[in-house]
């Protein structure tokens, strides 16, 4: 006799976990956040917002929305923002980000990082 053997495997798909740099003009202008995974995030200058940068004037007290998906960032600005994002140079209402690309609001950087 001969026994069989079965083996079961357990695939989890996991998302990334992503990580916002801000880099304001000054050294000491720079903020890390964690994305939570499947969940949107307020970004913006005001108490309200979920990630916070006070130094930059020309961030609305909520600017704009992030939303890890997969692979993904969702950025997503408010219709009530007075400025533009800028994505590789251009204005942007939403668009998706992978790890490594960044935005700009005002004379603030924002990467995106696994």
């Amino acid at each position: 006799m001969t026994a069989k053997t079965t083996l079961t495997a357990k695939i989890t798909t996991s998302s990334a976990v992503f990580e916002l740099l801000a880099e304001g003009p000054l050294p000491r202008q720079r903020c890390h956040f964690v994305l939570p995974p499947g969940q949107a995030s307020q970004l913006g200058r005001g108490e309200s917002a979920d990630l916070i940068v006070p130094w930059e004037p020309h961030l609305s007290r909520v600017h704009a929305a992030l939303a890890p998906d997969g692979k993904y960032v969702t950025l997503s600005r408010h219709n009530e923002s007075r400025n533009p994002v800028f994505v590789r140079g251009e204005p942007v209402d939403s668009c998706r980000l992978r790890a490594g690309e960044s935005f700009v609001i005002g004379e603030t950087s924002f990467r995106i990082s696994e």
